[in-house]
């Protein structure tokens, strides 16, 4: 069954208008597609991956859980996952949360990292998380990195993110969160920060914060943030769904700026929702630069929140700048309507309309529009001036309880087209067997803008330099060169001219470079890759 897709007012080149792939859990109750996310380009071949999870799928073990990985192509997906990972422990729920993990050992592979908030190890029901490396072949058949938390019932592993780089030396860092961790105050929450090295994660966190409150749950989602205050180093986002500031279960947010030696020790900027039982926190996520100034932004759900409607649920993006985010909301979305949930989960959509803006997408997953909580998820678009109103996409399931929307994520590039990728779980979805869930894939539009850049050359290459240049379409007023290295977030640079001096860059390190023209208003569609290697 196709999905309805929608459109918002004065909406141009959304994602694509039917499903460009899908797939169903196969097993009844195992709720394939609780969790979904990029993996970024696991097996180096130039097309994004992405991971799911199916955390009640029973194997040898009755709730085991399960994760597959999904490669892309030039046609997409194949139908069945590349590679698949079971807990092999009885009620472990592996795929709870699911993330990519950068590039954690530099070794030019995006790594994943996976969640299992209810492993047992010694002291039973503590959760655990599993690392795994990247290579020409995918991952390998067991962990290369296993972590187990260290308090029964504390849920580590219930939220894993990519942090970024939060220390700007060269190695992806990765953020883990302990919801019902408790030390000193019953249900605080944890969260804990691993910096990337030659040789992967120590087995030591580098980086611990609690919520240092009775019941806050802090750490029950955690992200990276990207450059929110564009000072060199990636920032780190915490929610806490539970905290009480001012009123009861309100949940806040807590940022925490990058720098030398991670993050720092006390939250650099903090936000509390103001609304009772709201949960603001439930999930939060770095935004990508939705407004094109060069600073990240930032977005969280609260799906609990009651304005006109009891738990319609309300969606917060803040922008990024010099100082950081504001005091207030940039832009709020709310379903005005009544259960809808909506910002039960958040995430960077990339940038799917191919505008040269980041996007946002977010789920609703009792969303109910013919079908009783069918679910739905949206897709806002960036521009010179931000997110607005009147402008997105959004997708149903068309089926009652389905819970489409339950889990959203930027795919990345899965076909390699130049536009970003939406996935989107729905965790309830019976195609043939109750609640074997399903995910859903649908491709971004290339903009057709003018034409593409092209004969990129570099030379005076050094450990840390390269001069680039290339030829434009005639007419074009500058250029945005993207400037990516495997497992971390693309930089953005701009220029006037067709030529740019790179700097900064790591010795021994391949870029992925990209160049767009700006012509007038819109931008062109992307220059063929170009792959430049530092000498070492």
């Amino acid at each position: 069954m196709l999905l309805p897709v929608f459109l918002g007012f004065g909406l141009v080149l959304p994602p694509a208008d039917t499903i460009g792939w899908m797939a169903v859990g196969e097993q009844a109750l195992s709720e394939f597609g609780k969790s979904v996310c990029t993996a970024g380009d696991v097996n180096g071949d130039g097309y994004d991956d992405f991971l799911v999870g199916q955390h009640y799928f029973s194997g040898p073990e009755y709730r085991e859980g399960r994760v597959a990985l999904y490669f892309g192509g030039p046609t997409g997906p194949a139908d069945s996952p590349d590679w698949t990972f079971e807990a092999n422990q009885e009620n472990a729920t592996l795929g709870i949360s699911v993330s990519t993990a950068g590039d954690v050992n530099n070794d030019g592979y995006a790594d994943i990292i996976l969640g299992a908030h209810t492993y047992s190890g010694p002291l039973g029901n503590e959760g655990a998380a599993f690392l795994f490396y990247g290579s020409p072949t995918g991952p390998g058949s067991s962990p290369d990195w296993t972590f187990i938390g260290d308090q029964s019932g504390g849920d580590f592993g219930g939220s894993v993110a990519d942090a970024g780089d939060l220390n700007n030396d060269g190695y992806g860092d990765v953020t883990i969160g302990a919801v019902f961790y408790s030390n000193g105050e019953t249900g605080e929450g944890r969260a804990y920060v691993f910096l990337g090295s030659a040789s992967g994660l120590s087995l030591t966190p580098d980086w611990v914060q609690e919520g240092q409150l009775a019941g806050a749950q802090f750490g029950g989602d955690v992200s990276g943030a990207g450059d929110v205050n564009s000072d060199g180093y990636d920032d780190l986002l915490v929610g806490a769904r539970k905290y009480t500031s001012t009123v009861n279960s309100e949940g806040g947010l807590f940022l925490y700026y990058g720098g030398p030696s991670g993050p720092s020790a006390t939250a650099s900027w903090t936000y509390f929702s103001g609304a009772m039982q709201a949960k603001l926190g439930q999930n939060v996520s770095g935004a990508g630069d939705v407004n094109g100034d060069g600073y990240a932004d930032i977005i969280a759900g609260a799906h609990n929140y009651s304005g006109p409607e009891t738990d319609e649920g309300k969606v917060y993006v803040f922008y990024g700048s010099p100082t950081g985010p504001g005091s207030t909301p940039d832009f709020t979305f709310e379903s005005n309507l009544e259960n809808a949930l909506s910002g039960n989960q958040v995430a960077d959509a990339g940038d799917v309309n191919d505008d040269g803006y980041g996007d946002i997408i977010f789920g609703s997953r009792e969303y109910s529009n013919g079908e009783t909580s069918e679910g739905r998820a949206f897709v806002f678009y960036g521009s010179s001036t931000g997110l607005h109103p009147e402008d997105y996409w959004y997708a149903e399931s068309d089926q009652e309880q389905a819970f489409f929307g339950y889990s959203v994520a930027s795919a990345g590039d899965v076909n390699g087209d130049g536009a970003n990728d939406v996935i989107i779980g729905a965790k309830y979805y019976d195609e043939t067997l109750e609640d074997e869930g399903a995910t859903f894939l649908y491709y971004g539009t290339p903009n057709p803008g003018c034409t593409a850049p092209a004969d990129l050359v570099a030379a005076a290459i050094t450990t840390t330099s390269a001069q680039l240049s290339w030829n434009g379409p005639a007419g074009a007023s500058g250029y945005r060169i993207i400037l990516k290295r495997p497992g971390h977030p693309a930089i953005l640079l701009a220029s006037t001219s067709t030529t740019m001096l790179l700097s900064g860059l790591y010795p021994g390190t391949t870029y992925r470079v990209v160049i767009r023209a700006k012509c007038g208003s819109e931008f062109s569609q992307r220059s063929e890759p170009f792959l430049l290697t530092t000498v070492e």
